[in-house]
């Protein structure tokens, strides 16, 4: 009777491990999901680790108003991607990775704190599955006078 109930047990925990490594994350909006990634990894960013992300490099300044791009070191047809800074709620560019290169106007809503950087969020999908989050941290200034 012991060992059919650690049998049981242990395959409600195998089922339950391969459920949850398969989450879909298709309930959680990308905002979610950088909440997530930066609780989970902090150690990433304070490294500068920015994954995939080419340019911009880290601690890149960039100026409200510039039009600039975010370029990723390969392509990949079957992802898509959407790009913002952290803490602002609208998406600055993204769309399939069949290209590298996604330019964008710099918003004025992700100038940086005093003496700070603003995060800027890479959210990679397949077919609606979260596949990675990069990220690389810019300086963003208020527009050139």
């Amino acid at each position: 009777m012991k060992a059919q109930l650690i049998f049981i047990v242990l395959l409600c925990l195998i089922c339950s491990f391969v459920a949850s490594s398969s989450i879909r994350y298709d309930h959680l909006d990308d905002f979610e999901i950088a909440k997530l990634f930066i609780e989970q990894n902090s150690l990433k960013t304070a490294n500068n680790d920015q994954g995939e992300i080419e340019y911009p490099l880290p601690n890149t300044t960039w100026h409200v108003g510039d039009l600039v791009n975010v370029t990723f070191k390969t392509n990949n047809p079957q992802q898509t991607v959407s790009i913002f800074f952290f803490q602002t709620s609208e998406i600055v560019a993204g769309g399939p990775l069949d290209k590298t290169t996604f330019p964008f106007v710099v918003p004025s809503d992700a100038v940086s704190s005093a003496n700070g950087t603003t995060l800027l969020i890479a959210v990679r999908r397949m077919n609606r599955y979260l596949q990675t989050v990069d990220s690389v941290v810019v300086e963003v200034l208020p527009a050139k006078a």
